[in-house]
């Protein structure tokens, strides 16, 4: 891991794994992926490594329930239990611009890439011990 500058960040390829860090150097928010490079040193687009619910499809997870104020965001009316199909991976637009000039990243390996899909992969076999 090499902790960076918003000036360095922007010198990045695409495909760089990055998330942002306090003033304390804990990571803060979710890990990011690099997507796009504009002109120059800068880039204008970042994959956010936590799932998006569309709009339209956040409203198939909540219920209305008789007699009472119903609002999206309370979880009083989240259906629990169900599968659901509206968690999408898309990039959004998030240029280097945008952050604080001030901010530090943490910018990952291909080795910690590499640790983090393992990571991923012993969940889905079941955390079983190789």
């Amino acid at each position: 891991m090499k902790i960076v500058t918003i000036e360095e960040l922007k010198k990045m390829p695409i495909g760089t794994v990055f998330c942002e860090m306090d003033d304390w150097c804990n990571f803060r928010g979710d890990y990011r992926i690099i997507t796009y490079k504009g002109k120059e040193d800068s880039f204008g687009a970042e994959l956010p490594l936590y799932p998006f619910i569309d709009g339209e499809k956040r409203f198939s997870i909540f219920e209305r329930k008789e007699n009472e104020e119903w609002m999206p965001g309370d979880k009083r009316h989240a259906i629990l239990n169900k599968e659901f199909d509206v968690c999408e991976w898309e990039t959004i637009d998030a240029a280097d611009f945008e952050y604080d000039k001030e901010q530090i990243f943490a910018v990952f390996n291909e080795k910690e890439v590499k640790e983090i899909i393992d990571c991923l992969q012993w969940a889905l076999n079941g955390c079983k011990e190789d």
